[in-house]
């Protein structure tokens, strides 16, 4: 078949669905049965997507392209990853990835972004009308696809997504000696659905009136954070408490999960919790949220809470520390459940998928 693939935030996006396409493509390219045509919007990306190829596999028949020039070509089908279509080829089947409908579900609240508001919506509701086939991450999302932008059921396929398999290997990082209160490890951006003001309630919680002086490192998150979060944090006397990594690079996260006692994942809206499984895969205990997709991903692997109030947050939080035995089964049950989601199996899942759409 011949393949082309959206990667017009492929440079730029280094987090989230960025990732994912690329973990995602690792496995995809090792096949060269295949013939690939990537389009960018870009010029000045077409050099290094396909530097990035050639470290994939160099023997890998591809070729990179404007977007512009992608009406001119035929091939058998097209998938768009990020939530979008901007530009179609001549022929082909369109596959299109909505991950979640976040904009429906935790519109902007200031006046001010209408226009961003309606826009989002309108790039979700036009990247349904384009799909012959709408992927999706979770069980969770499919119902939501259906709900919010009231596609068909049986026009969507789940495709899970997976963990890369170095976050099984031993840590690099020694644990340090269990001190008076657990060191939580935080993974991910600060939007509203993301619900970390209440993780910082409960941080404060655990300190006065629990008895639990933990510490709290925010991975990914920098000084815009600290400066929202500041003032609070200052206030309650636990400003120490907290550290705002800014980006970190996939080694580097490997060490914070290596060194941390406890993921926690206070997390509304998901449309699968990535961090979350990756937490797992490295050894770590997990506290979540009950909210969305994240039982669906988790399973009997973490312990769950109402993250919307934060002394129940910080309950879980503190219950799971102080039982050693707990923390232990979920180490063992989180890392075989993280050995159930790889990307090669998702790389499988998705060309089952583009078999349905050539049968089809």
């Amino acid at each position: 078949m011949r393949l082309a693939v959206d990667l017009s935030f492929f440079v730029a996006d280094q987090r989230g669905m960025g990732r994912v396409v690329r973990c995602l493509l690792r496995e995809l390219l090792a096949d060269t049965t295949d013939e690939w045509l990537f389009f960018v919007r870009k010029p000045a990306d077409i050099p290094q997507v396909e530097n990035w190829l050639r470290q994939v596999n160099p023997t890998l028949p591809a070729q990179t392209i404007l977007a512009g020039d992608l009406p001119t070509q035929a091939v058998d089908a097209c998938w768009y990853p990020w939530n979008r279509v901007d530009v179609q080829p001549r022929t082909g089947r369109r596959v299109v990835t909505i991950n979640d409908v976040r904009p429906f579900v935790f519109p902007y609240r200031s006046l001010l972004r209408w226009w961003d508001q309606r826009k989002d919506e309108n790039r979700f509701r036009q990247a349904a009308r384009a799909a012959d086939r709408i992927v999706t991450i979770s069980e969770f999302s499919r119902q939501e696809i259906v709900r919010y932008l009231g596609v068909d059921a049986r026009q969507i396929r789940v495709m899970p997504l997976g963990v890369d398999g170095s976050w099984f290997l031993p840590a690099t990082a020694e644990r340090a000696a269990e001190s008076a209160g657990p060191r939580l490890l935080y993974v991910g951006s600060d939007d509203e659905r993301k619900n970390l003001r209440r993780l910082m309630e409960a941080l404060l919680i655990l300190h006065r009136r629990l008895d639990c002086p933990a510490t709290l490192t925010c991975g990914g998150l920098g000084d815009a954070a600290a400066a929202k979060y500041g003032p609070i944090l200052k206030e309650g006397g636990i400003a120490d408490s907290v550290t705002f990594t800014g980006f970190v690079s996939d080694e580097q996260l490997r060490t914070l999960y290596a060194t941390a006692d406890l993921f926690v994942f206070p997390s509304l809206y998901e449309g699968f919790g990535l961090p979350l499984l990756e937490a797992m895969a490295a050894g770590l205990p997990v506290v979540s949220s009950r909210s969305a997709s994240l039982p669906e991903v988790g399973g009997e692997a973490a312990v769950y809470c109402d993250a919307t109030d934060p002394a129940e947050l910080a309950a879980a939080i503190c219950n799971t520390w102080r039982e050693p035995g707990l923390r232990e089964r979920l180490r063992q049950a989180g890392r075989e459940r993280a050995g159930q989601y790889t990307w090669t199996r998702a790389a499988q899942a998705w060309r089952e998928i583009l078999k349905v759409e050539k049968e089809e």
